[in-house]
Protein backbone atom coordinates (compact mmCIF):
# COMPACT_ATOMS: atom_id res chain seq x y z
CA UNK A 1 0.00 0.00 0.00
CA UNK A 2 1.76 2.91 -0.76
CA UNK A 3 1.69 5.66 1.65
CA UNK A 4 -0.73 8.22 1.72
CA UNK A 5 1.55 11.69 1.11
CA UNK A 6 2.83 9.73 -1.98
CA UNK A 7 1.58 12.61 -4.32
CA UNK A 8 2.42 15.51 -2.95
CA UNK A 9 0.54 17.80 -5.60
CA UNK A 10 -1.68 20.24 -4.53
CA UNK A 11 -5.95 19.42 -4.87
CA UNK A 12 -6.00 22.35 -7.82
CA UNK A 13 -3.38 20.13 -9.55
CA UNK A 14 -5.40 17.36 -9.75
CA UNK A 15 -8.18 18.11 -11.05
CA UNK A 16 -8.49 18.04 -14.44
CA UNK A 17 -7.03 20.96 -16.77
CA UNK A 18 -8.29 19.67 -19.81
CA UNK A 19 -11.80 20.26 -18.75
CA UNK A 20 -10.81 23.76 -19.32
CA UNK A 21 -8.49 23.55 -21.91
CA UNK A 22 -11.09 21.58 -24.27
CA UNK A 23 -13.68 24.77 -24.49
CA UNK A 24 -10.69 26.96 -25.32
CA UNK A 25 -10.94 27.99 -28.95
CA UNK A 26 -7.97 30.53 -29.10
CA UNK A 27 -5.34 32.72 -27.26
CA UNK A 28 -6.94 35.96 -27.86
CA UNK A 29 -4.68 38.54 -26.57
CA UNK A 30 -1.09 39.04 -24.50
CA UNK A 31 -0.48 41.86 -22.72
CA UNK A 32 3.31 42.56 -20.98
CA UNK A 33 1.21 44.06 -18.15
CA UNK A 34 4.59 45.59 -16.58
CA UNK A 35 8.07 45.14 -16.36
CA UNK A 36 11.54 46.15 -14.36
CA UNK A 37 15.11 45.69 -14.54
CA UNK A 38 18.06 46.50 -12.62
CA UNK A 39 21.70 46.20 -12.96
CA UNK A 40 23.56 46.90 -9.43
CA UNK A 41 27.23 47.36 -8.85
CA UNK A 42 29.01 44.54 -10.12
CA UNK A 43 29.13 42.18 -7.37
CA UNK A 44 31.19 39.79 -9.17
CA UNK A 45 34.22 42.30 -9.17
CA UNK A 46 34.52 41.94 -5.75
CA UNK A 47 36.08 38.09 -5.98
CA UNK A 48 36.34 37.16 -9.87
CA UNK A 49 36.40 33.48 -8.77
CA UNK A 50 32.53 33.98 -6.90
CA UNK A 51 29.86 31.74 -8.09
CA UNK A 52 26.84 33.61 -8.75
CA UNK A 53 23.39 32.04 -8.42
CA UNK A 54 20.45 32.37 -11.27
CA UNK A 55 17.47 32.31 -9.42
CA UNK A 56 13.74 32.29 -11.23
CA UNK A 57 10.54 33.02 -9.26
CA UNK A 58 6.89 32.86 -11.02
CA UNK A 59 3.69 34.00 -9.10
CA UNK A 60 0.76 31.38 -9.06
CA UNK A 61 -1.46 32.51 -11.80
CA UNK A 62 -4.61 34.46 -11.32
CA UNK A 63 -7.24 32.92 -13.79
CA UNK A 64 -10.76 35.01 -13.87
CA UNK A 65 -13.98 33.43 -16.07
CA UNK A 66 -15.51 36.85 -17.63
CA UNK A 67 -18.75 37.12 -19.33
CA UNK A 68 -18.88 33.27 -19.99
CA UNK A 69 -16.62 32.89 -22.77
CA UNK A 70 -13.51 34.83 -22.13
CA UNK A 71 -11.00 33.88 -19.70
CA UNK A 72 -7.85 36.23 -18.59
CA UNK A 73 -4.88 34.95 -16.81
CA UNK A 74 -2.21 37.13 -14.85
CA UNK A 75 0.87 35.49 -14.20
CA UNK A 76 4.25 37.08 -13.00
CA UNK A 77 8.16 35.97 -13.07
CA UNK A 78 11.03 36.97 -11.89
CA UNK A 79 14.38 36.38 -12.38
CA UNK A 80 17.02 37.49 -9.64
CA UNK A 81 21.24 37.01 -10.09
CA UNK A 82 22.78 36.99 -7.06
CA UNK A 83 26.17 35.57 -4.35
CA UNK A 84 25.48 32.54 -3.06
CA UNK A 85 23.13 32.87 0.02
CA UNK A 86 21.01 35.54 -0.44
CA UNK A 87 17.19 34.58 -0.96
CA UNK A 88 15.79 35.12 -4.11
CA UNK A 89 12.48 35.85 -2.63
CA UNK A 90 13.60 38.17 0.27
CA UNK A 91 15.63 39.75 -2.66
CA UNK A 92 12.80 40.25 -5.34
CA UNK A 93 10.45 41.87 -2.52
CA UNK A 94 13.24 44.24 -0.90
CA UNK A 95 14.09 45.08 -4.96
CA UNK A 96 10.76 46.03 -5.23
CA UNK A 97 9.98 48.01 -2.43
CA UNK A 98 13.20 49.96 -1.58
CA UNK A 99 15.22 49.94 -5.11
CA UNK A 100 18.28 47.81 -3.92
CA UNK A 101 19.65 44.29 -1.69
CA UNK A 102 23.02 43.55 -0.83
CA UNK A 103 24.63 41.36 -3.37
CA UNK A 104 22.65 40.98 -6.08
CA UNK A 105 24.00 41.94 -9.60
CA UNK A 106 20.85 41.78 -11.43
CA UNK A 107 17.06 41.70 -10.81
CA UNK A 108 14.39 41.50 -13.61
CA UNK A 109 10.46 41.10 -13.27
CA UNK A 110 7.49 40.87 -15.75
CA UNK A 111 3.65 40.47 -15.40
CA UNK A 112 1.36 39.61 -18.00
CA UNK A 113 -2.40 39.22 -19.23
CA UNK A 114 -3.38 36.39 -21.55
CA UNK A 115 -7.03 36.02 -22.66
CA UNK A 116 -8.29 33.05 -24.06
CA UNK A 117 -11.62 32.65 -25.88
CA UNK A 118 -14.31 29.83 -24.80
CA UNK A 119 -16.79 27.84 -26.33
CA UNK A 120 -20.01 28.83 -24.77
CA UNK A 121 -20.91 26.54 -21.73
CA UNK A 122 -21.16 26.47 -17.82
CA UNK A 123 -19.19 28.15 -15.74
CA UNK A 124 -15.84 26.50 -14.66
CA UNK A 125 -15.15 25.62 -10.80
CA UNK A 126 -12.68 27.22 -9.06
CA UNK A 127 -10.33 23.69 -9.02
CA UNK A 128 -10.50 23.45 -12.97
CA UNK A 129 -9.51 27.07 -13.48
CA UNK A 130 -6.72 27.06 -11.36
CA UNK A 131 -5.33 23.88 -12.74
CA UNK A 132 -5.33 25.11 -16.18
CA UNK A 133 -3.61 28.29 -14.96
CA UNK A 134 -0.72 26.09 -13.36
CA UNK A 135 -0.55 23.46 -16.54
CA UNK A 136 -1.61 25.75 -19.37
CA UNK A 137 -1.00 29.18 -18.76
CA UNK A 138 3.10 29.20 -18.19
CA UNK A 139 3.21 27.36 -21.68
CA UNK A 140 1.71 30.09 -23.01
CA UNK A 141 3.55 33.09 -21.67
CA UNK A 142 7.22 31.28 -21.17
CA UNK A 143 8.24 32.30 -24.50
CA UNK A 144 7.04 36.05 -23.87
CA UNK A 145 9.05 36.25 -20.87
CA UNK A 146 12.25 34.53 -21.94
CA UNK A 147 12.45 37.59 -25.00
CA UNK A 148 12.05 40.65 -22.16
CA UNK A 149 14.32 38.59 -19.97
CA UNK A 150 16.98 38.17 -22.83
CA UNK A 151 16.63 41.72 -24.09
CA UNK A 152 17.03 43.28 -20.20
CA UNK A 153 19.88 41.47 -19.71
CA UNK A 154 21.67 42.60 -22.85
CA UNK A 155 20.48 46.07 -22.17
CA UNK A 156 22.47 45.89 -19.01
CA UNK A 157 25.15 44.63 -20.41
CA UNK A 158 25.28 41.20 -19.31
CA UNK A 159 25.49 37.66 -20.76
CA UNK A 160 21.54 36.59 -21.02
CA UNK A 161 20.84 33.51 -19.52
CA UNK A 162 17.87 30.94 -20.41
CA UNK A 163 14.47 30.85 -18.41
CA UNK A 164 12.93 27.31 -17.85
CA UNK A 165 10.51 26.66 -20.35
CA UNK A 166 7.77 25.64 -18.39
CA UNK A 167 7.29 24.71 -14.52
CA UNK A 168 4.38 22.88 -12.64
CA UNK A 169 5.77 23.09 -9.29
CA UNK A 170 7.21 25.78 -6.80
CA UNK A 171 10.39 27.36 -8.33
CA UNK A 172 13.57 25.50 -5.96
CA UNK A 173 15.49 28.01 -4.19
CA UNK A 174 18.21 27.76 -6.71
CA UNK A 175 17.54 26.79 -10.26
CA UNK A 176 20.96 27.07 -11.83
CA UNK A 177 24.42 28.72 -11.59
CA UNK A 178 26.79 30.64 -13.48
CA UNK A 179 30.54 31.56 -13.06
CA UNK A 180 31.06 35.33 -14.21
CA UNK A 181 33.01 36.37 -17.17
Amino acid sequence: MPPENMNPQTESLRSDPSAVARRVTAVSDVVHTSGTFRRFPDVAGEDPQQELEVNFLQTDPVVEQRSGELLVVEIGYCCVIAKHGVRPEEAAETIQKSGSYPGVLFFGAAAFQIRYATNPGPAFDKDELDAFGRINVPLNIVPFWREYLDSSMRRAGLPPVLAPIHRTEPAPQNASSTKPT
